[in-house]
C-alpha cells in the first residue's frame, strides 16, 4: 500500500468509480459513499471509501468528489476522519478496454 500522502505525488491511482447510498452502521443513517475500486477485483478498494460524499465539480473530462475518509483505530471499531477530496478523470478509452479484458479473463473459469 502506497503512504496517502505520496499518491499527491504519483500520477495518481486507476480504478472504478463508485458512488451509493449505504446505511451507516456508525452514524445509523443512510450515507452517500463514494468508492474507487480496482477494476480487476471490484470488490477491493484502491483508496479508503469516502462518506457524507459529494460531487463538487463535473465536467466532461474531470470531476471532485470530496468526503470523510475513516480510519480504523481498532479493528471494527470507529475512527476519527479526513476531509478528503478526489480529483478524477477517465482513462483513455485503450486503457479502459485493457483493464476490463483483463477482469472477465481474470473471473473466466478455467
Amino acid at each position: 500500500m502506497i503512504p496517502r500522502h505520496h499518491l499527491a505525488r504519483t500520477g495518481g491511482v486507476v480504478g472504478e468509480f463508485r458512488l451509493s447510498e449505504e446505511r451507516d452502521r456508525e452514524t445509523v443513517r443512510t450515507l452517500r459513499v463514494a468508492r474507487l475500486v480496482r477494476v480487476d477485483a471490484p470488490t477491493e478498494e484502491v483508496v479508503p471509501a469516502l462518506f457524507d460524499a459529494a460531487v463538487i465539480y463535473a465536467a466532461p473530462n474531470c470531476w471532485t468528489v470530496t468526503g470523510r475518509e475513516r480510519e480504523e483505530v481498532v479493528k471494527g471499531l470507529a475512527e476519527p476522519a479526513h476531509l478528503q477530496s478526489w480529483w478524477m478523470k477517465p482513462l483513455p478509452l485503450e486503457e479502459l478496454l485493457e483493464l476490463r479484458r483483463a477482469r472477465v479473463t481474470k473471473l473466466s473459469p478455467k
